[in-house]
């Protein structure tokens, strides 16, 4: 999931492009694998044309939801996996860590430290996310769950914190 597509330093913040990278190299090994891209506003680019055209190239097995405004938990909990390709974050993603509390597999780069329940790839690096995916699908195949992670709600320290403030 992603809020729009941006550029990073010249590249896809997001990478996406990566992920479809990564998809089309494996597909044929996982038949029954899809993949459904979601973002809050795709808009109108060169970015956003180059991910359709590679979209389109893998057929009905990937699906881009261009404008989004529901809400994305419901899609987590009927996820195999989630994939975080993101070039830079700033922080461990709302988004990893809804995964993981779900009990959903997580891919993630390694472009800021994330939880060590994410199987982490090289940013950037399509063939390392096809091997990330291949493990993690594999696992999914042989019916291995992701153990649901706990993360401790800060909400009590929070307020304590603004309070003494």
């Amino acid at each position: 999931n992603a809020f729009a597509l941006t550029l990073y330093n010249g590249e896809d913040l997001y990478g996406g492009d990566i992920l479809l990278d990564a998809f089309a190299e494996m597909k044929d090994e996982f038949p029954d694998a899809g993949l459904m891209m979601v973002y809050l506003n795709f808009g109108e680019s060169a970015l956003a044309n180059t991910i359709r055209i590679k979209a389109r190239a893998l057929g009905d097995r990937v699906v881009i939801v261009e404008h989004s405004n529901r809400p994305f938990v419901p899609l987590l909990i009927r996820s195999s996996l989630f994939v975080r390709a993101t070039a830079n974050d700033g922080g461990p993603s709302l988004s990893v860590l809804e995964a993981l509390s779900l009990g959903v597999f997580c891919a993630a780069s390694d472009a800021v430290p994330r939880p060590e329940e994410c199987a982490i790839f090289k940013n950037r690096d399509a063939k390392d996310l096809a091997r990330v995916l291949r493990e993690l699908l594999r696992k999914v195949q042989r019916g291995k769950k992701q153990k649901a992670v706990e993360f401790p709600d800060a909400g009590e320290e929070l307020v304590k914190l603004y309070r003494s403030i």
